[in-house]
């Protein structure tokens, strides 16, 4: 032993350990393989376990904290065979070197294929595949966006699907290599291109069957993103049924073929054809049904108004033999007040003094006032009084009553005449 080694406090060895770690980019980013045990979940939520090889004699510590960026925690069982993916580090209160896992998956895949579970994990924890943000497709799309190679089955058989089932459509076509080191870029740029149009209302990505290496392109971080950013709904069409890429878990709707991909992006005109003939159908019979209806209501309703309306007819005669009666009662009434009137009529012609007068009568007044005279005591000798006859009158003096006698044998006098109110000549007695 050399007098001359450095001395190290536990804490500076600590620090020297993990700094000649840390700089080792191999450590940074390692898949450990081996079966757990000592598998600890604390109420924290943290992971801590050991693997170990198989025949037991190597065993390293592991912990998975509970955070956003830990997947792969329910793949966590005793004795299960995992891979572990993470870096090593210090635990410094114990001077313990340990990796720490970010994920982990079940043993037995290739590098491909923990790398491709890897992007799976993270993109699913960043929320590219929730269900609630998938959106539906429009039901009847006018430009369908087609992103395949442009001399691949699936573009012959996505234009062919779309001509026959709904020709209306109008394919808007990005063509694009789906295989090789340069299919993700121009994949992503033909998304994008089909984005920047902005008249496009579907658009399908996708290509013909093929073994995994030639899938590779749907399953790259850049065209998961390029669909989850689409403006446009995405269906892809990757034509493999056992399998999923990723572009299937990041797309709006997964179709298992291009022609599957084809009818699920546009209905069938024939279907739509058939469905508007019957709503035709069953909108004349319910119009007819309807109106049969309302004309039945309306029947109900005329025989109601026809129970309630006034008898016309009826009113008319009662109307006829109030009049008749009435012009009967008029009748009777006019008779009787003409009766009455011929009646009043006798009875004023019997008062009438003209009558009195035409029977040889006269009727005696004062000329000045025309008082008249109805009693001797109203006229002293002298006075002239005014004798009304039937055919004019006279003036006459009133004579004492001793030359009364006298005045009776005296002639009249001829030549003194006097003129009635008539106009009409009059004599003066005296």
């Amino acid at each position: 032993m050399s007098t001359s080694s450095p001395v190290y406090t536990v804490r500076e060895l600590v620090d020297y350990l993990s700094e000649r770690i840390a700089g080792d980019p191999q450590l940074r980013d390692l898949w450990l393989t081996g079966e757990l045990s000592d598998l600890s979940r604390p109420a924290s939520g943290h992971a801590y376990f050991t693997l170990r090889d198989g025949d037991g004699n190597s065993s390293f510590r592991c912990v998975l904290f509970a955070n956003r960026s830990a997947r792969g925690a329910e793949h966590l069982a005793a004795g299960a065979k995992v891979n572990a993916h993470g870096r090593v580090g210090v635990y410094a209160a114990r001077g313990e070197i340990q990796l720490y896992v970010d994920a982990v998956m079940p043993a037995g895949l290739g590098a491909e294929a923990m790398a491709l579970e890897l992007l799976r994990m993270k993109l699913e924890e960043e929320g590219l595949f929730d269900p609630t943000r998938k959106r539906g497709l429009p039901p009847f799309p006018k430009r369908v966006g087609l992103v395949t190679s442009p001399s691949g089955a699936a573009y012959h058989d996505v234009v062919q699907t779309l001509a026959r089932r709904y020709p209306l459509a109008e394919v808007v076509f990005a063509p694009a290599s789906v295989q090789g080191d340069a299919a993700p870029g121009e994949i992503v740029r033909a998304i994008a291109a089909l984005n920047a149009a902005g008249d496009v209302d579907v658009m399908i990505v996708g290509r013909g069957g093929g073994a995994a290496e030639d899938l590779a392109a749907f399953n790259t971080e850049i065209v998961a993103r390029a669909i989850f950013g689409s403006a446009v709904p995405v269906v892809s069409a990757v034509g493999h049924e056992t399998d999923t890429t990723i572009a299937d878990f990041v797309a709006d709707v997964r179709a298992l073929t291009p022609t599957d991909a084809a009818v699920r992006a546009a209905p069938d005109a024939r279907e739509l054809a058939a469905i508007a003939d019957g709503l035709a159908n069953r909108a004349g019979a319910a119009l007819r049904q309807a109106l049969a209806d309302q004309a039945n209501r309306l029947e109900q309703i005329e025989a109601r108004l026809e129970r309630r309306k006034p008898d016309i007819n009826g009113m008319r005669q009662r109307v006829d033999e109030a009049l008749a009666l009435a012009r009967r009662a008029l009748d009777a009434l006019v008779k009787q007040r003409q009766g009455a009137l011929a009646e009043a009529r006798a009875a004023l012609a019997a008062l009438d003094p003209a009558g009195v007068l035409r029977r040889g009568y006269a009727a005696l007044s004062v000329p000045a006032s025309g008082a008249p005279v109805a009693s001797v005591s109203g006229v002293s000798p002298g006075d002239v009084v005014r004798a009304t006859l039937r055919d004019g009158s006279f003036d006459a003096q009133a004579l004492p009553d001793e030359s009364a006698s006298k005045a009776a044998k005296r002639p009249p006098s001829k030549g003194r005449t006097a003129r009635n109110d008539g106009g009409q000549p009059q004599r003066t007695l005296f």
